[in-house]
Parts: structure tokens; sequence; C-alpha cells
């Protein structure tokens, strides 16, 4: 800790006000104990004696009779126990329903809950399991965990393609020969730590073809860089807000918006019946503050884990410490046709060390960086980042934060040259 209060003096101010309040990762490791990005209104909310901002299990209704007849009303925007929707989370819903050009949208505690709901109401229409799921190579984790673990569905219903048309032929191939024709396409584009492109037109096309629903976690890309529904008919998307929409890693919150109103009925019935829908007031009122600042955030993020590749990575790699620098970049990442799909990158950058380099050198090399956090987040201020391996070498997925671009350089400097006697400098 001494050694990061030190690095710090010579940080500038948006540094230090992001940093100085975790130092130690005080407050039981939360990332933003000074509630950086609170608006004023919210802050007195929440400190006012009349709101229960910071949890909501029931709804009070006017009248018995009002309580009763709740039940029987559709789900889609319901204020009700077991949504549980508040004026908050409605209004929250009909923004992002707004912006994503939607037939309707219901929140949840987190994006892997908005996946849940997504894939369970389509998986729950065949009981007898006799239908495929079509995921990307690469596919976020826990999504494949999800599928495979006997939730919804079985392994051997789970077929993985990659970025390519005939890769995606192939999948579907492996699926009819098993007897399983696919009911899901799901798509995650730019895919997990990889961040290998996919053509949204062929997709939702071929979807269409085989008479499947495409479901697409857009959480690479957001609203301000992918619009799925409106321009490429894409059935249901879902979004962790908890990263760029709600940034900060304190604003637990995802999303699914549908094109059909009447699946959007059923996405909201599923949650309500699952009580997969709960959202605290606090929580909506934050994340709807937040929408707009979505791409000054994103923004950021990427100048500076540009910077970071720029500046830190690429000497690694000329140096013949890293072997691979992945990421997306809208100009130059991928085919032509999927980045006129993707116009917008963000802060995240996967490095590949050689395999001279050991785990422990890997993880070092994080520990010794004063400005990087281990989480498995993004989006938000902090600059965090996960370990993993790739193709068998050691490797790290790095989130570039909002701190000023010079000291996240110095940072990463400092660890290279501690860890491995080399000081990366731009040519």
């Amino acid at each position: 800790m001494n050694d990061r209060s030190e690095f710090l003096e010579l940080c500038a101010h948006a540094t230090r006000e992001i940093h100085l309040p975790i130092l130690g990762l005080a407050h039981g490791g939360k990332l933003n104990p000074s509630c950086l990005g609170y608006p004023d209104e919210l802050r007195a909310a929440m400190r006012g004696p009349n709101r229960q901002l910071l949890g909501q299990s029931s709804v009070g209704f006017p009248s018995a009779e009002a309580y009763h007849l709740a039940d029987h009303l559709p789900s889609l925007w319901a204020q009700e126990y077991g949504v549980v929707g508040t004026e908050e989370s409605v209004d929250l819903a009909r923004e992002i329903n707004r912006l994503y050009f939607g037939n309707g949208s219901i929140v949840t505690p987190s994006g892997l809950a908005a996946i849940n709901v997504a894939l369970g109401v389509i998986l729950s229409r065949h009981p007898k399991r006799d239908v495929s799921i079509l995921v990307p190579e690469h596919v976020y984790y826990p999504v494949w965990r999800l599928l495979t673990r006997g939730a919804y569905s079985e392994p051997d219903q789970v077929f993985r393609y990659g970025p390519s048309e005939e890769s995606f032929e192939a999948a579907v191939a492996r699926a009819m020969e098993r007897g399983k024709p696919p009911a899901i396409v799901y798509i995650e584009s730019p895919v997990s730590n990889r961040f290998d492109t996919h053509d949204l037109s062929f997709l939702v096309r071929r979807a269409k073809s085989l008479n499947a629903i495409t479901v697409q976690d857009n959480t690479n890309n957001s609203f301000v860089g992918c619009q799925p529904i409106r321009d490429y008919g894409v059935d249901v998307v879902a979004e962790a807000g908890t990263k760029y929409m709600g940034g900060y890693a304190d604003c637990p919150y995802g999303f699914v918006v549908c094109k059909s109103e009447v699946q959007a009925e059923e996405m909201a019935f599923f949650g309500r019946t699952h009580g997969a829908c709960t959202l605290a007031p606090g929580i909506a009122l934050l994340a709807s503050h937040r929408l707009s600042s979505t791409s000054e955030r994103m923004e950021q993020s990427f100048r500076n884990a540009a910077d970071l590749r720029r500046t830190v990575f690429e000497p690694m790699r000329e140096k013949g410490l890293v072997d691979e620098i992945l990421y997306y970049d809208p100009l130059t990442s991928g085919k032509s046709e999927t980045r006129q799909q993707y116009t917008r990158g963000n802060g995240l950058t996967t490095v590949v060390f050689s395999r001279d380099i050991s785990e422990a050198q890997r993880n070092q090399f994080l520990d010794e960086s004063p400005l990087v956090i281990p989480a498995a987040s993004w989006g938000g201020h902090v600059t965090v980042a996960t370990v993993m391996e790739i193709a068998g070498k050691p490797a790290t997925r790095i989130h570039a934060g909002m701190e000023a671009s010079e000291d996240l350089v110095r940072s990463f400097q400092t660890s290279s040259e501690r860890v491995f006697g080399f000081k990366p400098t731009s040519s």
C-alpha cells in the first residue's frame, strides 16, 4: 500500500480521485466508496427518511381491489410483488427500450440474470431438450456454464461456431446430424477475450431460415456502438448494465429488450414467476442517471487502452515478452462489413504473454502495477485485470479505466521494469 501511495503522489488529480479512496481496498473491496458519478439529487434522496432506495421487496397499492387485479394484468412494465417493478425500475426499462428501438424491455439484477431470462423463456418451450443452441467460440464462460450444467439444456445441445460463415454452417450441420435443430442462435460480438466479430446480417438471415430465435449479448458495444434490433432484426438483446451503461462497478443490473411485444411479455412473465426482475429503486435511479454518459465513458476507456497498447504492450511484443495483443478497434479489426456493424471500441485488451513467461511472472506484472486492481468486471473508472490462459500461454484481460492516460502508462512501465527488467516506451 505504501508503494501505491507514493506512486499516487505523482499522479494527476483525476487518477488520485479514483484511487486514493481504495488504497488497500478498504470498504470490503468496493471500487467506488466515494460514490463518484452519483447525481446530487440521488445522494440527497438516499439520506431522506421517506425513500427506501437501497432495497424494495414489495410495492404498495391504493386498495385491496387494485392489489388483487394486479396479479391478472400483463407483466410487462408491471409494478407488483414478484416482479418487483417500481416506478424507478419501470422508468429505466422504458428508457432502455427507447434507446434500443425495442417493443418491450425488462430490467434484471445483473447481466447474467438478463441472459438467464432470455434463454430460459425460449428453452422452456422445449422440455424434451430435442433442440440445439448455437453459440460463438470463446463465448462468455458463465453463458457456457449456464447452458451445459443442465439448468435448461445439456452439453449435447450446445454447438460452437466461429466468425466465418463456413464455421457457422458446420455447427448447423453437426446439430442436424444429432437430430437437434437449432432453437437459438446466440450472438456475442466482439466475443469475450479474443474479440472476434460476427456478421449480424448473415446470422439473422440464417436463423430465420432455421426457425431459430436470435439472442445477442451486446455488452461489448452497448447501444452507442451497435443497434441489433433496429438495424439487423435481432429478436432479443441482453446486456449487462454493470459495464458501460452503469459503469463504476457499483450499479449492478442487466436488461432484456425484445423486437416483439409478445415476446417481451413472455420475458416479463418469466422474470416475474422466477423472481428474476427485482431491482432496488436506488440502483434504477443511478442507472438512469448514467445512461447519458455511456458514450463518454466508453470513449475515454478506449483512448486509454489504445495508449497502453501503443506505449507499453507493443514494445513488450517487440521485445519478445508478449505474443498477441487482442482487442477490437472499429477502424482496423475484422472484415469491413463487420466494422460497419460494431462502430465503437471499448477499453478491453487481452495480452497473451510468450511461453517463456510463467503464470507467476504474469501475476507479478499485474500486482506490481500500482493502478491495476485484480477484478472481473469492466466499464468503470478503475483499471482492472483478470487472469486466464490462451493457447497454453499465460494471459490477462485488462480494462483501461478513466485514470489519466500518462499515469496508466507509467504504472505499467513500472511493473514491466520491475518484473522483466524492461521499461517499454513507444518508438
